[in-house]
């Protein structure tokens, strides 16, 4: 479990959200599980796979590889949000190098990963795009408030 996950935990423990972790499972091609959690409300299910990117010797990354998804997971989350209205998949990225300690989270939806992917010409999308058009979810406790993506 990376930092993100862990703060994930975390802020649906603080904010009273029913939560599951989803097992990754190895499997020949990699991991098979759709997303990292499952998050429940009254009137929401959300589906989060969750990526960080921190601080390297080489440089502090300033973009997010759209390589990073895999096809299961990319899959997994389109699927999840054709089960209803009230269902939404998100791809939550944590710049933790930003900022402070935590750096700076932002989700996109994965219709709104798919739409990038095809319209912006790049490999990655830059930290200044999220800033720009993706949901930035601020610090809450010791997690994030995950209500920005209810």
């Amino acid at each position: 479990m990376n930092l993100l996950e862990s703060d994930i935990k975390k802020s649906a423990e603080e904010q009273e959200i029913w939560y599951r972790r989803m097992r990754d499972v190895q499997m020949y091609a990699g991991s098979s599980s759709p997303f990292d959690y499952l998050l429940l409300t009254e009137e929401h299910k959300i589906g989060i796979e969750a990526k960080l990117l921190r601080a390297r010797k080489s440089g502090n990354p300033k973009s997010f590889p759209f390589s990073r998804l895999s096809d299961v997971q990319r899959e997994g989350l389109a699927e999840f949000e054709q089960i209803g209205d009230s269902s939404k998949g998100y791809v939550l990225i944590n710049f933790r190098w930003t900022n402070n300690k935590k750096g700076e989270c932002f989700a996109l939806r994965i219709g709104e990963f798919f739409e990038i992917e095809q319209a912006i010409g790049r490999k990655s999308i830059p930290l200044d795009y999220f800033r720009e058009v993706a949901i930035s979810v601020p610090r809450l406790g010791k997690g994030w408030n995950l209500q920005y993506l209810i």
